[in-house]
């Protein structure tokens, strides 16, 4: 048995061990706790580092793939008007039938007016007005 004072201050002692131990281990959870989610903000900025890289690769991708596409779309189209224009040029009939073609297609408007001008000796001024 210790004396009443004594007794007293050794409750004391061991009251301030055992918080200075809680607090020891709050600080070290709470430094655990920042260094887990300093690790985990940097993962998540390397890993959005990198998905904005490969959708941006993906984008320029597609980017030069419809401009490929483009061309050769463009060069299609020109090819077949060559073609179209070398077959006119052999067959002139054919541009006659494209006239009444679109002649008739002009027609079916009923907002479009049609002037054909008779009093020309070949017959060859035709006016549409929408």
């Amino acid at each position: 048995m210790f004396p009443g004072n004594l007794q007293e201050v050794m409750n004391q002692v061991l009251s301030a061990q055992r918080q200075s131990e809680a607090k020891l281990v709050q600080a070290r959870t709470q430094a655990e706790m920042e260094r887990i989610q300093s690790e985990t903000q940097a993962e998540i900025h390397r890993t959005t580092a990198a998905a904005e890289t490969e959708v941006e690769r993906h984008r320029r991708d597609m980017e030069r793939d419809a401009a490929r596409q483009t061309a050769e779309s463009e060069a299609q189209i020109f090819a077949k008007r060559r073609q179209a224009a070398e077959l006119l040029e052999q067959h002139p009939m054919l541009l006659r039938l494209l006239e009444l073609e679109s002649l008739r297609d002009i027609a079916q408007n009923s907002n479009a007016r049609i002037y054909v001008g008779f009093d020309r000796p070949t017959g060859d001024a035709i006016r549409v007005q929408d």
